[in-house]
C-alpha cells in the first residue's frame, strides 16, 4: 500500500512541473543595473523605485519578463555592463567610448540638464565665477565631463575633484570641502534641502537619457522597450506621462492650472531669456575687466609700453573665447528656438481659444525680440573678430528701397504715420551687398518708428558723385520724433547705448541697432552721421560708394532674387511622382524632427529621419532620395563629413540629390563651408516654415524642368 502511494506521488509532482516547465522558460530573465539617481532611478526601502524603474517594471509585467534589480554606483554600473554581470542599464546618455559595448534604444526615456550647485559660503552666478575654485564631479558622468572641457575653452582655471556618486558630490558642496558640485537638475532640485546646497543659474548642455543593453545581445529587449515609449509618447494620458508627472512634479514644480503645453513654452523662453541674459552680463564683464587693465597700464608711465602690449593680447585673446563663445550659443538658442517659433506658427493655426490667442501671440512677439537682440549680438562679434565679409553682386537700389517700404508698411500704419521715398537722381544699378544696404536702412527706420509717436517718416537716396563706373550715394532716414538732447549724441552709434533707463523701459532694444550700421558702413568704405534737436526730430544718414554695374549687364538681369548658390550639375535618379518629393532629415533633435515631419507632411511629401550620421550614410546606401536636409552638428559626426561621403558614394552610383544645410550656426564662413563639402544651398535655424516650403517647390521645380 505504501510503495503504490509512493509511485502515484511521484507522478502527481512529474506531471506538476512537466506542465510547469514550458511557463518558466517563456520567462525572459533581465539583470537590471540600477544606482541613485533620483527621480528617475534608486532604491527605497529595498525596493527599486523612480521612473526608469516603473517603465520597466510595466514592461516586464505586459512581456512576461523576469527583472532583477542590481544595486551599486554609476561607475560599478558601467563596468558589470562591460564584463557582462548586468543585461540592461537605465539613464544611459550616449557618447563614443560607451557605444563600443553598449546597444541604446532610438527613443529617449527623458532629456535633463547639466546644472552647478554652490554651499551657502559661494556667491556663484557664472561660470566666470570659477575661477580658482575647486568643483566636484560624478566618475563617467556625461554633464561633469562636459563642464569640465566648457571652463577649458573659456580658460576658467578650476580644480576637479572625481566623486563615485551625485550624493558624494553634494555632500562635499553642502559642507564646504569644495566651493562647487556639478549634477542633473531634476537630481539637485530633489536633494536640494538634504545636503544645505544652492541652485545656481548656470544650467548648461541638454542631453537625452536611453535604456541600453550589452552589444550584440538582448536586440529584442531594446525593440520592445523603442516599441512601448514610442506608444506611450503619442498619448498624453499613457503611463509614461502619468509616471511622468508624478516623479518630476511631485516634489519639484506646483500644480498650477495653466496648459501643459503653454507652461512648457514659458518654460523655454525663460531659460532662452535667461541664457541671452547670461551672454550680455558675461560681455560686460569682460569689457569692464580689459577697461581696468588699460586704467593700470596709464597709471604706470614706466611699464607703459610693456603693460600694452599685454593688454592688447589679453584683449584679442577674450575677443577670440567671445566669438567662439557666441558662435556656439548662436547653435545652443536656435535650436530650441527652431521648435518654439516653428510650433508657435503651427499652434496658430489650430482651434484655441481666445484667452490661448493672447498667450500664443504674446510668446511669439517675445520670440521675435529675442531672435533680433540674438542676430544683433552675433552681428557685433562678426564684425568686431572681422569674420563678416561683403557680398559683391549687382543689384538696383530702386528696388532695395520698394522692399524697405513695403517690409515696413504694417509698423508704420499700426503707430498711424506716414512713410515717404523721396529720390534725388536717377538710382542706377550698383555693385555691393544689398541686404548688408537693407540692414543699415532697416536699423534706421526701425529707430525712426520706435521714437516717433506723431508725423511721418522720410527715406531718401541722393547721387552725391556720379561718374562712369562710381557713384555715391547719401541714404537718409528723417523723422518728426522725440530727438535727442545735445549732451547724450557723443554716446550714439556706440554699443549697447540708449538714451537713458525712462527710455530704455518704453523703447525697448539692445542699443547696438546704431553701432551696427555705422561698422557696415565702415566696411563699405562709406560714413555715417545726424542731426537731431530734441523735441523736434532727427536724421540719420549714411554716405557710401559703389562700383555701377551697366543696366544691360549679365548681372543684372539675372538679378532677380534668386539664390545664386550651385544647384543641380549632375545627372540623379528620378524617385519623386506626381511633382512629390522623397526627402531624407538628418536631425538628432527631436523637437526639429517634429516640426519637419509636421510641415512636410502637410505638403504632402514623403520623409524619412536619420538621428545620426552612421544612421544617415546607412539610408542613404539603401534608399533614393531626392532631397538631403542636413543638420551640422551630429553626435557622432558633423554634417560636412556626411555630405562629402555621401557625394563620393553618388560618384560610384550615378545619381545625384540635392543637399541642403540645415543649422544653428549662422555665420558666413559656414555657408562658405557647406558648399565646399557639396551641399547646394543653406537655410538657417530658427526654420521658416513658408521658406522651407518655399525651397522644396524650387528645387521640386528644378527636377521637374
Amino acid at each position: 500500500m505504501i510503495k503504490r502511494k509512493t509511485v502515484i506521488s511521484l507522478f502527481l509532482c512529474f506531471t506538476f512541473f512537466a506542465l510547469l516547465a514550458p511557463a518558466e522558460a517563456l520567462c525572459k530573465q533581465l539583470k537590471i543595473g540600477s544606482f541613485p539617481f533620483e527621480p528617475l532611478i534608486f532604491h527605497k526601502d529595498g525596493e527599486p523605485a523612480g521612473l526608469f524603474a516603473d517603465l520597466l517594471k510595466n514592461i516586464a509585467e505586459k512581456e512576461q519578463w523576469e527583472l532583477k534589480f542590481v544595486y551599486g554606483s554609476w561607475n560599478e554600473c558601467l563596468q558589470r555592463m562591460k564584463s557582462g554581470e548586468i543585461d540592461l542599464i537605465t539613464s544611459a546618455a550616449f557618447t563614443a567610448e560607451r557605444g563600443e559595448y553598449m546597444d541604446y534604444c532610438t527613443e529617449n526615456a527623458f532629456i535633463v540638464w547639466g546644472q552647478v550647485y554652490c554651499n551657502k559660503r559661494n556667491n556663484i552666478q557664472n561660470i566666470l565665477d570659477l575661477e580658482n575654485k575647486t568643483i566636484a564631479i560624478m566618475k563617467n558622468d556625461f554633464s561633469g565631463n562636459y563642464f569640465v572641457k566648457l571652463c577649458g575653452d573659456f580658460k576658467i582655471n578650476a580644480r576637479f575633484v572625481e566623486k563615485d556618486s551625485f550624493q558624494q558630490v553634494l555632500e562635499l558642496t553642502g559642507r564646504e570641502e569644495v566651493d562647487a558640485g556639478i549634477t542633473s537638475h531634476f537630481f539637485g532640485y530633489s536633494n536640494e534641502k538634504k545636503y544645505n546646497i544652492i541652485r545656481t543659474p548656470i544650467l548648461f548642455n541638454p542631453f537625452k537619457l536611453f535604456f541600453a543593453v550589452k552589444k550584440g545581445q538582448n536586440e529584442d529587449v531594446i525593440k520592445t522597450i523603442d516599441r512601448y515609449l514610442s506608444e506611450w509618447k503619442q498619448d498624453k494620458n499613457s503611463f509614461y506621462y502619468k509616471r511622468l508627472d508624478y516623479w518630476i512634479n511631485k516634489d519639484i514644480t506646483d500644480q498650477i492650472s495653466t496648459p501643459k503645453w503653454l507652461k512648457n513654452l514659458f518654460y523655454s523662453l525663460a531659460a532662452l531669456l535667461l541664457t541671452s541674459a547670461l551672454i550680455i552680463y558675461a560681455l560686460n564683464y569682460k569689457v569692464k575687466n580689459a577697461t581696468r587693465e588699460l586704467v593700470k597700464a596709464n597709471e604706470q608711465l614706466n611699464k607703459k609700453i610693456i603693460e600694452n602690449i599685454e593688454a592688447k593680447n589679453k584683449a584679442e585673446e577674450a575677443n577670440k573665447i567671445k566669438s567662439q563663445f557666441l558662435a556656439n550659443m548662436s547653435h545652443e538658442i536656435r535650436t530650441p528656438m527652431n521648435g518654439v517659433i516653428g510650433f508657435l506658427h503651427l499652434l496658430e493655426n489650430t482651434p484655441i481659444s481666445g484667452e490661448q490667442i493672447e498667450y500664443v501671440n504674446m510668446i511669439s512677439k517675445s520670440a521675435e525680440s529675442l531672435m533680433v537682440i540674438i542676430n544683433d549680438i552675433l552681428d557685433i562679434s562678426k564684425i568686431e573678430s572681422e569674420k563678416l565679409s561683403l557680398e559683391k553682386e549687382a543689384f538696383p537700389i530702386d528696388d532695395t528701397l520698394s522692399e524697405l517700404s513695403d517690409f515696413f508698411k504694417n509698423k508704420i500704419e499700426e503707430k498711424k504715420l506716414k512713410l515717404y521715398i523721396e529720390k534725388n537722381g536717377s538710382m542706377p544699378f550698383v555693385y555691393g551687398d544689398q541686404n548688408r544696404l537693407k540692414q543699415i536702412l532697416s536699423n534706421y527706420l526701425s529707430n525712426a518708428i520706435k521714437f516717433t509717436d506723431s508725423g511721418f517718416i522720410i527715406l531718401t537716396a541722393e547721387v552725391k558723385y556720379a561718374a562712369s563706373d562710381e557713384c555715391t550715394i547719401k541714404f537718409k532716414v528723417t523723422d518728426t520724433g522725440i530727438g535727442i538732447p545735445t549732451e547724450r549724441h557723443e554716446d550714439l552709434f556706440k554699443v549697447f547705448t540708449q538714451l537713458d533707463m525712462s527710455y530704455t523701459k518704453k523703447y525697448s532694444g539692445t542699443g547696438l541697432g546704431l553701432s551696427i550700421a555705422k561698422k557696415l558702413t565702415e566696411l563699405m568704405n562709406g560714413s555715417v552721421g545726424f542731426n537731431s534737436v530734441k523735441g523736434q526730430g532727427s536724421e540719420f544718414y549714411s554716405e557710401i560708394p559703389f562700383k555701377i554695374a551697366r543696366a544691360d549687364s549679365a548681372e543684372t538681369k539675372n538679378n532677380g532674387g534668386e539664390d545664386q548658390m550651385k544647384i543641380f550639375n549632375g545627372p540623379r535618379d528620378k524617385t519623386s511622382t506626381n511633382g512629390k518629393v522623397k526627402i531624407l532629415l538628418v536631425e538628432d533633435n527631436a523637437i526639429s524632427q517634429a516640426l519637419m515631419k509636421y510641415v512636410i507632411g502637410m505638403s504632402g511629401h514623403s520623409m524619412e529621419v536619420a538621428s545620426c550620421a552612421k544612421e544617415a550614410v546607412e539610408k542613404y546606401r539603401s534608399g533614393e532620395y531626392d532631397i538631403v536636409f542636413m543638420d551640422l552638428q551630429l553626435p557622432d559626426s558633423s554634417g560636412f563629413e556626411v555630405s562629402s561621403e555621401i557625394r563620393l558614394m553618388e560618384k560610384n552610383a550615378g545619381r545625384r540629390s540635392v543637399i541642403i544645410a540645415v543649422t544653428a550656426y549662422a555665420m558666413e564662413s559656414d555657408r562658405k563651408k557647406c558648399l565646399e563639402s557639396g551641399m547646394d544651398d543653406y537655410i538657417s535655424k530658427p526654420v521658416n516654415i513658408e521658406k522651407l516650403t518655399a525651397i522644396i517647390d524650387k528645387y521640386r521645380s528644378n527636377d521637374a524642368a
